[in-house]
């Protein structure tokens, strides 16, 4: 899920939420992996994996696909 979906009130949803998901979609292409490790994911509470969600990216690739996956939806 991309980090606008991840918070609680999922006001600001729209398509750049599709371009997001794409971008984890070729992250994983490219490097075999999940730009976050699911058992970490799955063993965190709600915060927590929002927290992740938003804040965090980490790998080789990052550059290739960071504008698509920035924080800053702007």
């Amino acid at each position: 899920m991309s980090p606008e979906q991840a918070e609680s009130d999922g006001v600001d949803v729209d398509t750049r939420t599709d371009v997001y998901s794409l971008c984890v979609v070729l992250y994983e292409l490219l490097s075999g992996a999940l730009p976050f490790d699911p058992q970490r994911l799955g063993s965190t509470g709600v915060r927590e994996m929002q927290c992740i969600l938003r804040e965090e990216l980490c790998g080789d690739l990052d550059w290739i696909v960071m504008k698509a996956l920035r924080k800053e939806r702007e």
